[in-house]
């Protein structure tokens, strides 16, 4: 399907989105296994933890955390730990390394490819997606606790993410 095709080429939004409208096109009728439906769902969420942080990415991870059949993924070995890292996401908190390690774990090999900046696919969306959690606790933060609460160790990349983000848009703050 198309939407494979996107999350090959990790456009991990639109493939997020494809994903989602395949899980729920047939969802009333026979014509396709409800299972085959609920690994449709599983990958958009899959895809949507993927995407770069935007305000795009947070409307998705919306739709899916709203779908009714979330709680049916534990049952399936490949999506167990994707509602607890989906409501974690979607709820702004912080999400920690074990939770990110089990979901790991369920990627496909190019979901875990190596960006340049030395981080994997998630664990740049995941780091961003922490940045922005801490921005909705913290007012002012020195960029050493910052890299201790993203699990970062030095806080130089801590401010490396934070200055990409905030001139990207994707993060409102300033740095002085």
């Amino acid at each position: 399907t198309y939407a494979r095709v996107l999350d090959a080429n990790r456009k991990f939004l639109q493939a997020a989105s494809k994903y989602h409208d395949l899980s729920t096109a047939y969802l009333h009728t026979d014509a396709v296994d409800l299972d085959d439906l609920l690994n449709m769902l599983g990958r958009a969420i899959t895809c949507a933890i993927l995407a770069p942080s935007s305000a795009q990415r947070q409307r998705m991870l919306g739709l899916v955390y709203k779908d009714e059949r979330l709680s049916q993924l534990d049952a399936l070995p490949e999506f167990q730990s994707h509602s607890t890292l989906l409501t974690a996401m979607y709820k702004n908190r912080l999400v920690q390394k074990k939770e990110l390690e089990r979901f790991e774990s369920s990627l496909a090999p190019h979901q875990k490819a190596i960006m340049a900046d030395g981080l994997t696919i998630v664990e740049r969306g995941v780091l961003e997606h922490n940045m922005v959690a801490v921005s909705h606790l913290y007012s002012s933060i020195y960029f050493d606790q910052l890299g201790q609460l993203l699990g970062v160790v030095d806080g130089e990349k801590a401010e490396k993410v934070a200055a990409k983000m905030i001139s990207d848009g994707s993060l409102r703050g300033e740095i002085d």
